[in-house]
């Protein structure tokens, strides 16, 4: 499934492949600075953008609309189809993780691993990339994939707006366990601290 992802989605394949360091993201999330939505340092600031984000992604915003959640899940059943395995099946593998349903990340790469269809191998990659809690795919995450999927939506937009509730969240409840792409969110932190370095 991996040599069919290459082709299409680039710069999402490499997020697999960064080796995030949760140290450096914890130490990151104490300059978050609720009130002005940004990391605020001694002698500067900064925050995440949607034109940095979809840099990063690689997914230009002008081609597709924009996904946004409306709080309607799929069935076990849709998810089944989509996985192309019986309901009863996906009913004995789902389970609840921090209140999220979901399936663990490793039951949707072996069926990528079995599916035969290119395309849906693909498209089924955001699940695994943007999953929010370790080892867990949730609905919200599925029904993201579909609506990209279905509807040709652009996850973006989401995908900010996720990292950005998470440290939130994080800095509300005083929590350290970041639920949004942390690969993403540490690409981003080294693209600038490394810029910031060579000042």
């Amino acid at each position: 499934w991996r040599k069919t992802f290459e082709g299409r989605y680039d710069n999402l394949l490499s997020l697999l492949e960064i080796e995030v360091q949760p140290a450096a993201l914890s130490t990151l999330t104490q300059y978050y600075d609720p009130p002005f939505r940004c990391f605020t340092f001694r002698d500067f600031q900064l925050a995440l953008t949607l034109k940095e984000y979809k840099r990063l992604l690689g997914l230009p915003l002008v081609k597709s609309p924009s996904y946004l959640s409306k709080g309607h899940y799929p069935s076990w059943a849709l998810v089944a189809k989509l996985l192309k395995t019986s309901e009863l099946k996906m009913l004995k593998r789902k389970r609840n993780k921090n209140g999220l349903e979901g399936l663990s990340r490793a039951s949707i790469e072996e069926r990528l691993h079995q599916s035969s269809r290119g395309k849906e191998i693909g498209r089924l990659s955001w699940t695994v990339l943007f999953s929010q809690i370790e080892d867990n795919i949730d609905l919200v995450v599925i029904n993201a994939f579909l609506a990209k999927r279905d509807r040709g939506e652009n996850l973006v937009i989401a995908v900010l707006a996720n990292t950005y509730y998470t440290l939130n969240y994080c800095h509300e409840k005083n929590k350290k366990g970041l639920r949004c792409c942390t690969s993403l969110l540490y690409l981003w932190m080294t693209t600038h601290f490394s810029t910031i370095r060579g000042r």
